[in-house]
């Protein structure tokens, strides 16, 4: 048991009622070496073999040099980020949705058993899982700035302003920034911010991206940042779902384009009433496992003009598929879901802005 090991399914032994495994449980929270947890117990004693039991079914996973948990062949079990987002903080999700409606429906009483079967109560508990996740987080972030800059010193040189293709996903246009989660050229978070100087960009493209941020917070955080990088008579270009068009579709029963743009987007889903369709499609009720795929908001011209104006911009106006004045943002065509139509009409909104 050299090294250091840590907390990795605190889930497999949840059922238990034995206090010392719970105090033993809590010191691997953060990576701890072994010895340092057994000094003061007996050899051979309780809290030793409860960690033998530990690392047998793998409640703690040891980890090499850097921090990383080594799988069972000796690797470091690194997954691509996307997969973890699916297989471990989805389920997580989900879980605590499921935890704070049960919590808030039991009485007192409850918690107090908890605690005399376990020997920790409700609070400590969450509190230690809370601590878990925000020194996680912690260790994440610490490192966002030099992730981010050791990307940005390796985008190809220009001497002319930057064109940020904002969620390219696949797409990878000559000359443009892509930027994107990863494996984007550029792989960041929107929510940090844009990794540019002020004034340094002279259009930005973002399309089908705008939906899945918290409105207004994060959407306005992110369009004064866009505002930032572009020079003044700079140009966004902006393509969000159309809710307008999808609402009037839901009045006039308007199955093509309702079960239409359905089928374009999730070719194996079956719409079961025009309400489903549409208040999805808006963003109401995102699935809490869903993450950033979840619509999170919907637009309406109305809206995105409100927005951009309070984000600074000036000049904001509805444009048609492929019509921009700036021939550099006539790129809809590289966004699958900007092309998608039924009956000579887009699902989509384009709306153009100034700085």
């Amino acid at each position: 048991m050299d090294g250091t090991i840590w907390l990795s399914a605190g889930e497999a032994v949840h059922a238990s009622r034995d206090p010392g495994l719970l105090r033993l449980l809590a010191r691997f929270l953060t990576p701890e070496d072994p010895r340092a947890a057994l000094a003061g117990e007996a050899a051979g004693g309780a809290a030793e073999r409860h960690l033998r039991d530990l690392l047998r079914i793998r409640a703690l996973l040891p980890v090499d040099g850097d921090g990383a948990p080594a799988d069972a062949e000796g690797g470091t079990g690194d997954e691509a980020p996307g997969l973890l987002v699916d297989t471990d903080l989805a389920p997580i999700a989900l879980t605590l949705d499921a935890l704070s409606s049960t919590l808030a429906a039991l009485s007192p009483a409850v918690g107090r058993a908890i605690r005399e079967e376990t020997g920790l109560g409700l609070g400590p508990r969450l509190m230690a899982c809370r601590a878990a996740v925000a020194g996680l987080r912690r260790e994440v972030e610490r490192r966002i700035p030099d992730y981010v800059a050791a990307q940005v010193a390796r985008l190809p040189a220009s001497d002319r302003p930057l064109s940020l293709h904002l969620g390219a996903g696949a797409s990878d246009l000559p000359g443009w920034v892509s930027v994107d989660v990863w494996p984007a050229p550029l792989s960041i978070d929107l929510r940090w911010g844009l990794p540019f100087a002020e004034a340094s960009a002279e259009r930005v493209y973002l399309a089908h991206t705008l939906e899945h941020l918290w409105y207004p917070g994060e959407v306005m955080a992110l369009l004064r940042e866009i505002h930032r990088v572009l020079a003044p008579g700079g140009r966004v270009r902006i393509v969000v779902p159309d809710i307008e068009l999808a609402l009037r579709a839901y009045v006039a029963d308007d199955r093509a384009v309702i079960e239409g743009r359905a089928r374009t987007a999730w070719p194996d889903w079956t719409v079961s009433t025009r309400l489903e369709s549409v208040l999805g499609y808006a963003g109401v009720g995102p699935h809490p496992g869903r993450f950033a795929e979840a619509h999170k908001f919907g637009y309406d011209a109305e809206t995105l003009a409100h927005i951009l104006a309070e984000a600074g911009f000036r000049d904001i106006r509805r444009c048609g598929y492929q019509a921009s004045s700036d021939p550099g943002l006539r790129i809809d065509d590289a966004s699958a879901f900007a092309g998608a139509e039924v009956d000579g009409r887009h699902y989509s909104l384009f709306v153009e802005a100034v700085r």
